[in-house]
């Protein structure tokens, strides 16, 4: 992604994508347990990420192609845990819930994906008609 590289100045090591999705039966029908019938279509979402070294600045930088979704930066925090915790190395991210933003999702991709915090930098390219969907209804003025 060219986007990437004239952000970061280098080429991402990753890039993933997700084709869009359509449901032509059964819109929340599935959780319980009735059939569905989504269909993959042409239009998707590609991410392109990279590891930054420590030296740079702290956090995982997120950006989006679409400039009216402005670049954030968040910090995964490690939890302290006392003496007798199971899980020493347990880590979070600050979600604020009340607030639908488009990083939000991006945190919490990165939450569940990663079991040791990383550094990176990251574009989302979203090549879906949002503003025929529910992604735009969730953004729209909510970029602060």
């Amino acid at each position: 992604m060219e986007d990437f590289k004239a952000r970061y100045g280098r080429n991402p090591t990753y890039i993933a994508r997700a084709p869009g999705r359509v449901n032509l039966i059964g819109e929340h029908i599935d959780y319980a347990l009735f059939g569905v019938f989504p269909a993959a279509v042409e239009r998707d979402i590609l991410i392109a990420l990279a590891p930054r070294p420590p030296s740079d600045k702290p956090g995982v930088v997120a950006a989006n192609t679409e400039s009216k979704y402005t670049e954030q930066t968040f910090t995964p925090s490690r939890v302290i845990a006392d003496a007798d915790a199971q899980d020493q190395d347990a880590w979070f991210i600050d979600i604020d819930t009340k607030k639908l933003r488009w990083d939000s999702y991006v945190k919490a991709g990165y939450y569940v994906c990663s079991r040791n915090p990383l550094l990176l930098d990251g574009v989302l390219c979203a090549y879906l008609n949002l503003v025929s969907g529910r992604l735009e209804q969730l953004f729209q003025g909510r970029d602060e």
